[in-house]
């Protein structure tokens, strides 16, 4: 992988999208599986609560 594709992957895997890279014809693919925003600020919420409870215990 180059530089380039590692960073396309960081930021399509940090934004939560399920998608797939196409190397040969330089593509990038995203599939319709990708959570929403609501289901992201769930997801990070669910674990703040987590480790804040952790914090205090």
């Amino acid at each position: 992988q180059t530089e380039h594709e590692r960073w396309i992957v960081n930021v399509m895997r940090n934004a939560g999208l399920a998608a797939k890279t196409d190397s040969k014809l330089g593509h990038v693919v995203i599939g319709k599986n990708a959570a929403s925003r609501y289901q992201q600020v769930i997801k990070k919420t669910k674990n703040l609560s987590f480790k804040s409870q952790r914090f205090w215990l």
